[in-house]
């Protein structure tokens, strides 16, 4: 981005001259604020698209944290069924015994 300096002027020695070198440094100005201000947009815009793809990233390793969570937790439940089941067989067993 080029420097901007607003205190460059020319020298005006009338009136009209010092009024026309005052609207052409505010309309610098104004075409300064314009060019940093679509400056800041690019800026915002591009770190919108890095959060979304971090966040993309962050939710696609979540899903696959809870599918591994699903299949160890079902397969733990079917463990601990076979435990209880193997239990009450032994029970009988030693019952009638």
């Amino acid at each position: 981005m080029a420097s901007f300096n607003p205190r460059v002027k020319t020298v005006a020695s009338s009136l009209p001259d010092r009024v026309t070198e005052l609207e052409r440094q505010v309309e610098e100005v104004y075409r300064e604020m314009d060019r940093k201000n679509q400056a800041l947009k690019e800026l915002i815009s591009e770190a919108k698209g890095q959060l979304s793809t971090r966040i993309g990233g962050a939710e696609s390793a979540i899903r696959g944290v809870e599918k591994k969570l699903d299949t160890t937790m079902l397969s733990g439940i079917k463990q601990q069924i076979f435990g209880v089941v193997i239990a009450i067989y032994g029970a009988g067993l030693g019952y009638f015994s």
